[in-house]
């Protein structure tokens, strides 16, 4: 949920020589285990999975609670008459009743694994020597570093401080971070990224999901596993070619190479979750409706849409923090400080002030609140949203 930048920046402040990490081993006499952490060539790459587990055990333990909620009590209590005790309970009726939710959790797992990009660029940028570097960090590497891209037909002669227990509380780090760092600018940045594409993702979602799960047209099938794949497709295989076309059409260092993609990205996740909900509503209200002289838009936005309320704001949520936690796109496609988003002008506040680490904590705080009071101010219709059908085929 909170920003994989806000998550790694923390992090690699925690695993710096004099971080949090090493303070507490030293503390407790184990003073010997203490290493550079993310500078060692062997731990660096686990030090690193160690924070991608971190981000993504919030998301599904709320996926596996929704998942929990909707297995029959009946099933536990029937176990409980034959004697079964918790452990038993677990594997006999927990598990193969979560497991929907598993396939689901291990399918974003592996893709987001295979995406993996902010983390490796926030701390180690590839090393020590090429120990961290994965597939998406090289792409950006090789093309917008080094320059090593082409055409596959060109011929080739043309081709300091440290972590310590605060003696007092000083809020004016807040204000410090705010005006040095400009995040006044950049958060209205990305409120408006954001704003647009959950806007425009939601609507359209909700007009592909209600023609997929309600109607039956030729080649609806097709269709939509072909719309499926771009859930499949990471961000990283299309960016040289997107980069490319948007610098052609001239909208490059503009809030139109930060709006459009991200809406094109959103679509299919959307279209999906869309679709499973209206798939979930009895048909007899629909048939009903009909009957009663409404027409399909009167039905989809006087009906579907107000029952579909719980759907569409986890829908929302989910695009919503993809959207605003959005790295690697904002950084290959505009250069404008006056452009940047919230996670880039923390990287570019990091870098003017790597060793304040309470200027960079309260940076982080800043950029991370937003999402974090978004969610607990509508953890309510997150959770009936996961409930309500959108996790069922």
């Amino acid at each position: 949920m909170v920003a994989s930048v806000v998550v790694a920046t923390t992090w690699s402040a925690i695993y710096s020589p004099d971080g949090m990490l090493n303070f507490l081993l030293r503390h407790v006499g184990l003073g010997a285990l203490a290493r550079p952490w993310l500078g060692d060539y062997g731990l660096a790459l686990p030090a690193v999975g160690v924070i991608g587990a971190w981000i993504g055990v919030g998301g599904f333990l709320v996926m596996f609670m929704a998942g929990t909620q909707q297995i029959p009590t009946d099933l536990y209590d029937a176990a409980r008459v034959d004697g079964a005790g918790a452990v038993r309970e677990f594997f006999a009726v927990t598990l193969p009743g979560l497991r929907g939710q598993l396939v689901v959790a291990a399918t974003l797992g592996i893709i987001g694994a295979l995406r993996t990009f902010d983390l490796v660029y926030v701390t180690t940028h590839g090393g020590p020597g090429t120990s961290t570097s994965v597939p998406a960090y090289e792409v950006y590497h090789r093309a917008f570093v080094t320059n090593q891209v082409g055409s596959a037909l060109t011929p080739s002669s043309e081709a300091g401080g440290g972590f310590a227990i605060p003696g007092h509380l000083d809020v004016g780090n807040f204000a410090t971070a705010w005006t040095q760092g400009h995040f006044g600018d950049y958060l209205q940045n990305s409120l408006l990224v954001t704003i647009s594409i959950v806007v425009v993702s939601a609507v359209l979602s909700l007009l592909g999901g209600f023609a997929f799960g309600t109607m039956q047209f030729r080649g609806a099938t097709v269709l939509f596993y072909v719309l499926l794949a771009g859930m499949m497709l990471p961000e990283e295989a299309l960016l040289v070619p997107l980069y490319f076309d948007l610098r052609g059409a001239g909208i490059t260092d503009t809030y139109w190479a930060l709006i459009l993609p991200q809406i094109a990205t959103a679509m299919p996740f959307g279209v999906f979750w869309m679709r499973s909900y209206f798939k979930s509503v009895d048909r007899g209200l629909l048939e009903a409706a009909r009957i009663d002289g409404a027409s399909t838009w009167r039905m989809l936005w006087q009906i579907l849409v107000p029952m579909g309320r719980p759907a569409l704001t986890t829908m929302c949520l989910f695009i919503g923090m993809w959207t605003w936690n959005s790295f690697l796109l904002p950084l290959i496609m505009v250069s404008k400080e006056s452009l940047n988003t919230v996670p880039l002008g923390l990287i570019f506040f990091q870098g003017r002030y790597n060793v304040q680490y309470n200027l960079l904590a309260a940076a982080s705080v800043l950029v991370a609140l937003p999402v974090v009071g978004t969610y607990i101010l509508t953890q309510r219709h997150f959770v009936a949203g996961m409930m309500s059908g959108s996790l069922k085929g």
